[in-house]
């Protein structure tokens, strides 16, 4: 049997493109599968055997812990390895060296735009770094067997450098596993948004806040469920603070952590899916988020970019100014009396997802991207 080693220090265990989507299909088809990360203890769950390499509670254990997952890949004597971090670059460089595995580096984000959204690296340093970060990685991803990118923008900055071995695999959901029941968490308004993701400054929670409190002053019952961690616990604090100061704060209700496969039960539940992230940070991204509310059948409201361009149709969702709140309001407004319409728009976010955006067909990229190196199963 083919083995595959899949290597992150950067993602949490359950993270849905590497665990969900490609760990599982690689496992369903065949191919032996260990995934070595943090958790909590060494098992096995959805056919997939995780190596532990315990806790980081840290940005410098997380590094430190890039030598141990190095130690633990050599362990395991695998067919292939596959890792999602660049800050594996160096792992996988070295695996090319001292073994005669396949290697494969899957790029989850334009890295340099990343970069200069990172407040722990000082301006003076993350400008030059994100110029500079492009050609560095293109120069050590040299030596991979294949290089899997996320977005065709990444696929671009690959294939402009030079690189023949690109491999496109999008974030899209797996339809096919969607089971839809009701929440533990009953809507208590007229009209309810959800937002799907982690918390950091960029992501946009602030406005979400923003656009409940202009819509409930405008008469509008609405409310939002946010499913998801903060990576901050001082944005945590400011976003706690802003709520408890806030006349409508009690409408907005923090639901942290949800398995995957539980999230669309939500998402099904609620009226209108947001993702309003800062334009100039996320020109160039295509949010999960996003095909996963079209795929509840659930409208989206989302930043105008050039990715959502590309990806939202106007019939199944909203683009908009993610600074302008009123304009924001202004279109739930419209839409809050149209129950139709917005179910329209859901029905047709999620027939477009089934027919374009669905894992089915990424997966079938992977499994031939995997034949190709490894001759099966």
């Amino acid at each position: 049997m083919t083995t595959v080693c899949i290597l992150s220090t950067a993602h949490y265990t359950f993270d849905p493109r590497i665990f969900y989507r490609e760990s599982k299909a690689l496992a369903d088809a065949g191919y032996d599968v260990t995934f070595v990360t943090h958790h909590p203890e060494d098992e096995t769950q959805k056919g997939i055997r995780i190596r532990s390499l315990g806790s980081a509670d840290t940005r410098t254990e997380r590094w430190v812990d890039v030598w141990s997952a190095y130690r633990v890949a050599t362990e395991l004597n695998a067919d292939v390895y596959h890792f999602h971090d660049p800050e594996l670059v160096p792992v996988g460089i070295l695996l090319k060296l001292t073994t005669d595995a396949k290697v494969v580096y899957d790029v989850h984000e334009d890295y340099d735009t990343v970069i200069t959204r990172r407040d722990w690296i000082p301006d003076p340093v993350s400008v030059p770094l994100a110029k500079l970060f492009p050609f560095v990685q293109s120069a050590f991803s040299q030596p991979f067997d294949a290089i899997v990118p996320a977005t065709d923008w990444i696929e671009d900055q690959f294939t402009e450098r030079g690189h023949e071995n690109v491999h496109l695999i999008r974030n899209f959901p797996r339809i096919g596993d969607i089971t839809i029941s009701d929440p533990p968490v009953e809507p208590r308004a007229d009209l309810t948004m959800v937002y799907v993701g982690s918390f950091g400054g960029n992501h946009g929670l602030m406005r979400m806040i923003d656009l409940v409190e202009e819509t409930r002053e405008r008469g509008i019952d609405s409310e939002l469920w946010v499913i998801g961690g903060f990576n901050k616990p001082s944005f945590e604090a400011n976003v706690n603070d802003r709520l408890e100061r806030s006349a409508h704060g009690d409408r907005v209700q923090l639901l942290g952590y949800v398995d995957y496969e539980d999230i669309f039960s939500y998402l099904s539940t609620a009226d209108l899916g947001l993702a309003l992230a800062d334009k100039e940070l996320y020109e160039y991204c295509v949010p999960n988020k996003v095909f996963e509310y079209l795929a509840a059948s659930t409208p989206v409201m989302v930043t105008d970019t050039v990715g959502m361009r590309r990806y939202l149709p106007d019939d199944c969702g909203f683009r908009v100014d993610a600074s302008n709140t009123s304009g924001q309001a202004d279109i739930v407004e419209r839409f809050t009396g149209n129950v139709e319409g917005l179910h329209k728009m859901g029905e047709n976010g999620r027939d477009r997802v089934k027919s374009e955006y669905c894992w089915d067909q990424e997966k079938e990229r992977l499994l031939d991207l995997y034949r190709g190196l490894t001759g099966g199963p």
